[in-house]
């Protein structure tokens, strides 16, 4: 995925003018109300845009650990989170790949209503995939969550430690993390890392996706 939006996230995808107009602006209007609000500082690079394709994204899903959570999830009814979900595309990728609900949370309210004319359009039920125009930041993280995917490529460094505080606080024990950026994860102890992979996408042929797992208990 492609870069996110500090805190809310704006990521992967296609699109043409049209789409980047409505980006445009709207983008002005979110960081005054942030910098209004005390949240940590961001600027308009954490909004930038890319591309990833499914083939290369699902090697950041391989690790056997990755799967027996995707699976457990699947049978036990467990829950999907993106952080940063942009169009939708890595919502739906979890959601229709594994059979997990799915929620995609997004800062930017034009590209969260393109995610739902996506999922009308295709008739998606939304028992399997939903959409929130939310700082991701603030968002609460549902108790059943099992594996999070953060597109926070662009994030800044503020944002980004909040984000993996705000993970390892809030996610149940054994949680997958797959995310884009490594600040922030390192000083956080419960975070386990299982691997790097690189990822193909439109900005990096070999672009690096870090996977941790949330371990509170000592099987570390």
């Amino acid at each position: 995925g492609g870069g996110g939006g500090g805190g809310g996230g704006s990521g992967s995808g296609g699109g043409g003018g049209g789409l980047w107009s409505l980006r445009s602006a709207e983008m002005p209007e979110v960081l005054g109300r942030l910098e209004g609000g005390g949240e940590a500082p961001m600027t308009l690079a954490a909004f930038a845009w890319g591309g990833v394709w499914y083939h290369s994204l699902m090697r950041a899903f391989s690790h056997p650990t990755v799967r027996a959570a995707l699976v457990r999830a699947s049978r036990l009814g467990g829950s999907a989170l993106v952080l940063g979900s942009s169009l939708g595309f890595e919502t739906y990728f979890l959601a229709l790949t594994f059979g997990i609900p799915s929620v995609g949370v997004e800062i930017l309210s034009s590209l969260v209503r393109v995610s739902h004319a996506v999922q009308s359009e295709h008739g998606v039920p939304t028992s399997l995939v939903s959409f929130q125009c939310e700082d991701a930041l603030n968002y609460r993280i549902p108790s059943d969550t099992a594996i999070v995917y953060a597109d926070d490529t662009a994030w800044d460094a503020p944002a980004l430690a909040a984000l993996a505080a705000k993970l390892s606080a809030e996610l149940p024990d054994g949680a997958i993390v797959v995310h884009n950026s490594e600040h922030g994860f390192a000083s956080q102890p419960a975070f386990k890392l299982l691997e790097v992979v690189s990822v193909e996408t439109s900005w990096n042929p070999s672009h690096p996706v870090y996977v941790h797992e949330l371990v509170r208990s000592k099987k570390r």
